[in-house]
């Protein structure tokens, strides 16, 4: 029953007596609900396909829909920009606007941020994932801020040429809704640490060495120089992603390795690389303090290969294996400068001693 069915005495006889109520939207029948949205064009609505929504509440309370609508229109927003899922909230709202005689906003609709997996990015599917849905859990993983504004700028929206680093006055400059696309954008965290990785080899050594420092400190490593960590920031800023890899990737710059990665040994080391890596280990042993450098180096194990008619990474690759325990990383004699002579040499030997 409702104040449409009821006589008009009855309804006054029950708003006047403690019984309790709601108040609902009269939604018109047989009509369509027309408007503009900024991002999809024109969309109508049946009204048919519509309920009475409750308004306010038999407390007195409103709820959302009426509460949005007047909360709006006292702020004076010009401009209600939500997810796509709002879009059958929008007649209703609509509907509000007209009945209380007020100018409605314009509206846009963004599209939903979609699951690798397919389907829209819930909370439940993100964790399952291993996406973050907190802000709290980006800083924790050391994402950048700027290269995570950057991502979700460009989750359904382009500026419409090539670009894909802006900084936030630029995006500001640049964002428009109507290149914000009406299909859903993939989430996808491999692109995040795209931009991750972008956005720290940008940013000047200086400016990473506390935050390395910190972490490096986290890990147990104490003590070690500006000059010596600013070193590690510069030969693993091309291959960092996040803060945290320049020392959990770069861990050999601290430690010598106990261990050797399976398919680089079974890959580079063969019968004869002991002795190969043996005969370097001697020639880098007799090398004065003054001439450890990177180019020199590089001279001692060419004129080494060049000797034993053997290709470059006959040599360089074991010995990287050898001070590094994998089978990648940055220049490796640059690796060799900052390392010191001491522990190459000794980094050398105890391979030898282990893989044969």
């Amino acid at each position: 029953m409702n104040s449409l069915t009821l006589p008009k005495e009855e309804v006054e006889r029950r708003l006047g007596s403690d019984e309790e109520y709601v108040v609902r939207l009269k939604v018109p029948r047989r009509e369509t609900i027309r408007f503009e949205d900024e991002i999809r064009g024109f969309v109508s609505f049946e009204s048919h396909g519509l309920d009475d929504q409750v308004l306010l509440k038999s407390d007195g309370l409103p709820t959302y829909h009426l509460a949005n609508v007047v909360d709006d229109h006292t702020m004076g927003v010009t401009h209600v920009i939500r997810g796509e899922e709002w879009l059958s909230s929008a007649p209703k709202h609509i509907l509000l606007y007209e009945y209380l005689g007020w100018e409605p906003p314009k509206m846009a609709h963004l599209p939903l941020i979609m699951s690798p997996k397919g389907g829209k990015l819930s909370k439940r599917n993100a964790d399952a994932l291993g996406i973050p849905v907190n802000v709290r859990d980006y800083i924790e993983q050391q994402y950048e801020p700027d290269a995570l504004v950057n991502f979700l700028a460009y989750l359904g929206w382009s500026p419409g040429d090539d670009r894909e680093l802006l900084s936030l006055d630029e995006l500001v400059e640049a964002f428009s809704l109507d290149r914000v696309s009406k299909s859903g954008a993939v989430f996808n965290p491999k692109k995040l640490l795209w931009y991750n990785e972008q956005y720290l080899k940008n940013k000047e050594e200086v400016d990473l060495l506390p935050r390395v420092r910190e972490h490096a400190a986290r890990e147990g490593y104490h003590g070690y120089p500006d000059e010596f960590l600013t070193n590690v920031i510069r030969l693993m800023k091309d291959r960092a992603q996040k803060i945290s890899d320049f020392i959990d990737e770069g861990s050999y710059f601290f430690e010598a390795p106990q261990t050797y990665d399976e398919k680089s040994v079974k890959k580079a080391w063969k019968q004869d690389t002991g002795s190969l890596v043996t005969e370097y280990r001697d020639r880098l042993e007799r090398l004065g303090s003054h001439d450890w450098n990177s180019e020199r180096l590089k001279k001692e194990m060419s004129a080494l290969l060049e000797e034993k008619g053997l290709g470059f990474g006959k040599l360089a690759f074991p010995a990287r294996l050898a001070i590094s325990g994998v089978g990648y990383g940055p220049e490796l004699f640059d690796l060799m400068e900052l390392l010191g002579q001491e522990e190459t040499i000794a980094r050398l030997g105890y391979a030898v001693k282990r893989l044969g």
